[in-house]
Order: structure tokens, then sequence, then C-alpha cells
């Protein structure tokens, strides 16, 4: 009975805070995702990284997925940024917190069962979004497009992330300070979020009516990073998501260039083949500008191939 009060008392609070979709905030929707997903990212990785028995990587990849969700379907819902913002807040909270009791003697007290990830995941959702139904959910084509933009953000980062806390990368910050240490992954997260919101904001607005060839184009760049490749990638994924836009306003443009991945595959291969200079990565992650070379040799590989 006390699970259903909590549950009626959330649905009351959440029903009372639905507005018109016309009211909804699309402009803010997207950076307010963008804070969220970049906080439950590096909170889950500071809280869980000293805990025995937790596999702090799935920890991250499964937390940022049900924020990810929970975003969403708060959005959806309510078309207010207000109470989506609050819940997913206290979600990060409550998954992260049930995480590091149950890995806490004093506070699990059953000692035949150790609670998992997933535990951590259906607790979060029954206090955050457990009693809205899907049926009353609404779908507009401008919120799928702000969605969809979301997707792309949170692979590129969760790879990104990833990189940044294995064991190497670790290894080179082991004398900073734990604070320090947040704030550098605050600082790195950022600017590559700032770097690339707005383009691929941008493409998602066109009409497109499969999504998913844009993104077997750019997330094949991140899925085998180094410190060698890794703000090279990031420039040359920019690049890419700004020619996608601009094939995109062009009224003789074949979509089906792009969904065959011809032209971007080979300019990927010819400039990893043929490029003599490699942009690299250091922890102090500079000011993410395309630089006027990485540029030129693009576009030269981009006319020598259309």
């Amino acid at each position: 009975m006390k699970v259903d009060k909590q549950n009626d008392d959330l649905i009351i609070l959440i029903e009372q805070e639905k507005q018109s979709f016309d009211k909804f905030d699309q402009i803010n929707s997207l950076k307010f995702y963008c804070y969220y997903i970049s906080k439950i990212f590096i909170e889950t990785y500071i809280k869980l990284k000293e805990l025995e028995n937790i596999d702090v990587n799935e920890g991250i990849i499964s937390g940022s997925n049900m924020i990810h969700h929970i975003f969403w379907v708060l959005i959806s819902y309510t078309f207010n940024l207000q109470p989506t913002v609050f819940l997913v807040d206290r979600a990060i909270l409550l998954y992260i917190q049930f995480i590091v009791m149950s890995r806490t003697p004093e506070m699990n007290t059953d000692q035949c069962y150790m609670p998992n990830i997933n535990d951590a995941i259906t607790f979060t959702y029954r206090k955050s979004i457990g009693p809205i139904s899907v049926a009353n959910i609404e779908t507009h084509t401008e919120l799928e497009n702000i969605r969809n933009s979301s997707y792309l953000v949170k692979m590129i980062i969760q790879n990104i992330f990833l990189f940044l806390i294995n064991p190497n990368e670790k290894k080179k910050r082991e004398n900073m300070e734990e604070n320090y240490e947040k704030i550098y992954l605050n600082k790195a997260i950022d600017s590559i979020l700032n770097f690339l919101t707005n383009i691929i904001y941008q493409i998602h607005l066109q009409k497109i009516n499969d999504h998913t060839h844009i993104y077997n184009l750019i997330l094949p760049l991140f899925c085998d990073l180094t410190p060698d490749n890794l703000i090279y990638n990031i420039y040359l994924s920019k690049l890419l998501l700004i020619q996608i836009y601009n094939s995109y306003q062009n009224e003789t443009y074949i979509k089906e260039n792009i969904k065959e991945n011809i032209k971007y595959i080979s300019i990927i291969d010819n400039m990893k083949t043929y490029n003599n200079f490699i942009y690299e990565y250091t922890p102090d992650f500079p000011v993410l500008e395309i630089p006027s070379e990485l540029t030129n040799t693009f576009k030269k590989y981009w006319d020598m191939i259309t």
C-alpha cells in the first residue's frame, strides 16, 4: 500500500505540471538533456569507481541509457522542462544511491542476495516514470527530431567517456585529486557537447525519413578510440556532419549516396591513409575549433570523389 501511495503522489505531481505542446520549450530541451546526460556519466563514475564487485562501465552505460529514456518519457508526457529536470535529477541520485547502498554492508542486511545494476534501474524507473501510462504519451515530429538528435549525442559521449576512464587514461590522472578529475571530465565532455550538438540538431531538423544511416556514418568514428585518433575523429565527425547538413540543403542531392555510405567512407579511408598530421589528445583538452589544414584536406578528398 505504501508503494501504491507513493506512485499516486508521483502521478498527481506529474499531472499537475502537464502543459500543451505549444508551450513546450524546444530550444532549451536539448541543452538540459546534455547537462543531465553529462551528469549521469560523471557522477556514476566518481561514485562507483572505488566500489568492489561492480562493473563501472556497465553502470555508466546502463545509467545513461536509463536517464535518456526517463528524460524523454517525461518530456513527451508533460511537455514541461520543470518537472522533467526535477525528476531526472532525482533519478540520477536514486540510481547511484541504490548501487552504493547495496555495496555497503551496514545498509544491505540481506547476505543471501546482492542487488545488481538491473535492480537499480528497475527501482529508479518505478520512482520516476513508473506511474506513467505509455498509452497516454503523445508524439510530435518536432519532439522526435530533438530526441533523435539526443540519441546520437548520447552514443558519441558514451564512447568518448569510456575511453577517458579506461585504465591507461586513468593512470595519467592517478596523482590528480578526485575533485580535479571531476572538473577535468566535466570540461572534456562539455567541450565536445558544445562542439557537436548544434550541428547534430540542425541535421535532424531536416526532413529525414531514416536517421539510422546518419548514426551508421558517425558512430564508427568513436568505436575504437585511441590517444592518437580521439581529437582527429572528433574533428572529422564535425566535418562529416556539416557536409551531411549541406547535402540536405542541396535540392539536386541524391539521398541514396549518403544511405550507401559511399562518399563518406571513402573520405574517411583516404584521410586516415594519406594525412600527414595528427591532432594529439592531451589531458588538457584544447578548445575544439576545426583546424584549417584539416578542413582543406577534407575538402580536397571530398572533391576527388564527388
